[in-house]
């Protein structure tokens, strides 16, 4: 998105022109897509570039769960539980700013998900 009112229609949102590839950038927060890729329309045009045109990248997110009850007596029992949230600890990142005139045109700012969590619980019933 330019974030410019281009053509005059009273919205921000208008798309830019495409004048290279936007997936043959280096693939690194600081540069997700090719910025170079992208030029402003002529006063009154509307840009050339499509819509999704540039890859986003993939979500790897694997979670589990271990439990083990202990019976105690007949109707007692000790369950402890552990659960793992993002066991690979992987990094998965969020979408790169689109707007052109934004300073971070282009760079990843946040994540989706969280570093890796684990939490345990342990539950007496009776």
């Amino acid at each position: 998105m330019t974030g410019l009112d281009i053509a005059n229609t009273g919205r921000s949102r208008q798309r830019p022109n495409l004048v290279g590839d936007p997936n043959a950038g280096p693939k690194t927060p600081e540069e997700w897509f090719n910025t170079k890729a992208f030029a402003l329309p002529a006063q009154f045009t509307f840009g050339t570039a499509g819509a999704f045109i540039t890859n986003a990248d993939g979500i790897v997110v694997i979670d589990m769960a271990l439990e083990k009850q202990f019976q105690i007596r007949e109707n007692h029992a000790l369950e402890f539980k552990t659960e793992f949230f993002n066991v690979p600890n992987t990094v998965n990142f969020g979408d790169p700013t689109n707007t052109m005139n934004n300073a971070n045109f282009g760079k990843v700012t946040s994540q989706r998900t969280n570093p890796r969590q684990i939490q345990f619980s342990l539950r007496y019933r009776f």
